[in-house]
């Protein structure tokens, strides 16, 4: 779907040449102007939250206030987890708050309307525990449903019940409630991939996932996990939008799943009695393992030497936006909603027949269009007036715009589109890096640049420098190593990654190839033929023998050890995020991750905005953070980018010399390295 016209996404216009200066000036469009599906809204507001104890804290503030409706989308959601922390709950002991499950209970009492969309998939929930309490995550092959609670597998138990065991029990116990129709004014939906959709939306990518090898339970290769096992990623919330005309109607675009893995706060301790903690044993790690999931070597160790640890730290976002972007989101929420079906109720123990569905309530109208949702809410200091678009996945539901499309791809479009202006810097923080054309693109936008200066009189050396800053978590899983191997290298860094690289450059050396799996052939064969552009002494890429004024670094995050501490210096921060901020004049933040998944297959939703007083404030904030205060960017120009850019690669490796040194480090930045081989794929 990349257009052949990489500007087909702008609004082409003339802007006169200086022939003194060969200069012009003129406006860049960073928005998709030409969209018509989703449309540029002005006059909103918007508020960029970071972790999860901003973003939950002003979601749980909200969800109080309501007092018509609640519409809540997940990918996953976990009825035990807390959104405010801190508070002791005597009811709760494993909470440190009061449980999600216990806030919707209340406001459905209330008589607030709470629609709750989650994804759910027979085989594919199991796997992911999305819906903690509800799917059962022992089985081989996965799939299936909780019936038993700890209780009623121990009716005459004597020893303690396991504070896990009470966690559990209470989910168990929610979801049969809300599942049942026991809570009044609650009503749980599902849905789950269309694989028809989602096999269109991905057979015009530039570069199709395998069919080879089996990395999961050794049967499903690549394509079958990205086509017949799509998610529902996305996880907006609207409250009250179809209340009082919308008179109090607020929403949040986020990356945050309503799962207690995903709350943390910015300092993002080592361990922390706010997280809750975690309950890993050393046969859970081994299944983990086996299925090829990165485990916190932290929690190994702690587990081995018997000492209790929270959960790893981890970092994520999310917006809390107001006006009319909002009515995108409602029409997003409404046309899900009225696909899917009552989520089948969750058993009991000796019950004889399986009880009907809840009644479905009528279906919503998308295209209610509230009057007052540019009136004023309450806002905080920290929100900015904005346009807005707000940007999808959804293979489900046709796009209208340069192309029209039966899909929706416009995330994809977004990222393209930005490839073309960027000219300062790009940052990107993404829990998946693996989507290798966005890294051809950009190369290609880059040169496409540089010829254009060319043919004004301009030279390469004229051009400032292009700062691609990327803070990625090692890959979750060994089969997502190769394609997050091949887009480093295509942007010069596969060094990065010495195990995968070397194994490739082994499999292709051996004339013999006998004791080589498919898989591994496969990987090594796409490997070779990504175009890897080499670095001058300055670190500038140079591709085909022509410099194309663009240095990158490859990053990730660790939280120090306090003094002391037992378990080594550093702990890796599991990076969530799905942010890409460009020159203070771009960003984009939602549930998408740069991959393919994302890119095509999962449904996903992101705002974008234009606003350069949000986004110069919240890149300073994140720079700020990151760097322990030393390096926030400045004002973001060439020349403070220039030293930021430097500054930030030397404090990325002082940080990971500190660490193999076990000594103090500075902020979060660290350079990243993974040695991790793979044979098979994952997407």
């Amino acid at each position: 779907m990349q257009p052949r016209d990489p500007y087909n996404t702008h609004n082409r216009v003339i802007a006169p040449l200086d022939k003194e200066t060969g200069e012009a000036t003129h406006s860049f469009q960073w928005l998709l102007e030409k969209s018509r599906s989703h449309p540029i809204t002005a006059g909103n507001r918007i508020e960029t939250l970071i972790c999860g104890q901003e973003g939950f804290g002003r979601i749980a503030q909200d969800i109080e206030a309501a007092r018509g409706s609640l519409c809540i989308v997940c990918w996953g959601f976990d009825p035990g987890m807390a959104l405010v922390r801190g508070e002791g709950q005597a009811n709760y002991p494993w909470a440190n708050g009061l449980p999600y499950g216990e806030l919707l209970r209340r406001k459905a009492a209330e008589g607030v309307q709470v629609r709750l969309l989650v994804w759910y998939n027979y085989g594919g929930s199991s796997v992911q525990n999305n819906l903690v309490g509800y799917v059962a995550t022992d089985n081989t092959p996965p799939g299936g449903t909780l019936t038993w609670t700890w209780d009623e597998r121990n009716p005459n138990a004597k020893m303690p019940k396991p504070l896990a065991d009470i966690r559990q029990d209470y989910c168990i116990q929610w979801w049969r409630d809300a599942t049942h129709g026991r809570i009044p004014n609650l009503t749980v939906r599902c849905r789950d991939g269309a694989d028809d959709k989602v096999q269109a939306s991905v057979k015009d990518e530039p570069i199709k996932p395998s069919q080879q090898g089996g990395e999961v339970f050794g049967i499903f290769d690549e394509q079958t996990l990205i086509e017949r096992y799509a998610t529902h990623h996305q996880k907006p919330i609207l409250i009250d939008y179809d209340h009082a005309d919308g008179e109090h109607a607020v929403g949040y675009v986020m990356g945050l799943n309503s799962v207690t893995d995903y709350w943390d706060d910015a300092q993002h301790l080592f361990d922390s009695h706010l997280r809750e903690q975690d309950f890993s044993t050393q046969a859970e790690l081994k299944a983990a393992e086996e299925k090829g999931i990165r485990t916190d070597a932290i929690v190994q160790t702690a587990i081995k030497a018997g000492q209790p640890i929270s959960r790893k730290p981890f970092q994520d976002y999310a917006c809390r936006i107001h006006g009319p972007a909002l009515q995108d989101v409602w029409i997003n929420f409404t046309r899900a909603w009225n696909r899917a079906t009552a989520l089948p109720p969750l058993t009991v123990p000796f019950q004889r027949n399986r009880p009907p569905a809840p009644k479905q309530p009528a279906p919503l109208n998308a295209a209610l269009n509230p009057s007052r949702l540019s009136q004023p809410v309450e806002t905080s200091a920290a929100s900015h007036v904005a346009r807005l678009q707000i940007l999808r996945t959804q293979p489900e539901e046709a796009y209208q715009g340069e192309e029209n499309t039966n899909y929706d791809k416009s995330i994809r479009l977004a990222y393209m589109h930005v490839a073309s202006t960027a000219r300062r810097y790009i940052y990107i923080e993404n829990q998946y890096f693996f989507y290798e054309p966005w890294a051809d693109h950009l190369k290609e936008q880059r040169e496409a640049y540089l010829q254009g200066h060319k043919e004004v009189g301009s030279t390469r050396d004229n051009v400032p420098l292009l700062h691609l800053m990327v803070v990625i978590p090692h890959p979750e899983n060994a089969g997502m190593v190769p394609r997050t191997h091949d887009t480093i290298k295509a942007l010069g860094h596969g060094d990065a990654m010495p195990g995968q690289q070397g194994a490739t450059d082994h499999i292709l050396s051996q004339p013999d190839q006998h004791g080589i799996s498919a898989s591994e052939r496969d990987i090594a064969t796409h490997a070779a033929q990504v175009k890897p552009p080499t670095l001058d002494k300055e670190g500038v890429l140079i591709q085909d023998g022509k410099s194309l004024r663009m240095k990158v670094l490859i990053a990730k995050m660790a939280t120090a050890n306090p003094p002391g501490g037992k378990l080594g210096s550093s702990r890796d921060i599991y990076i969530h995020s799905k942010l890409m901020l460009v020159d203070d004049n771009f960003m984009t933040l939602g549930s998408a991750n740069l991959n393919l998944r994302s890119m095509a297959a999962d449904s996903e939703i992101n705002v974008a905005t234009d606003s350069i007083p949000h986004n110069r404030e919240l890149r300073k904030r994140i720079w700020s953070l990151q760097t322990g205060g030393l390096y926030d960017g400045g004002n973001a120009y060439s020349d403070s980018m220039d030293d930021t850019f430097e500054n930030w690669k030397k404090l990325a490796a002082f940080n990971a010399r500190q660490i193999k040194e076990n000594k103090k480090f500075d902020g979060f930045i660290v350079a990243f390295k993974d040695d991790r081989v793979a044979k098979d794929r994952v997407g």
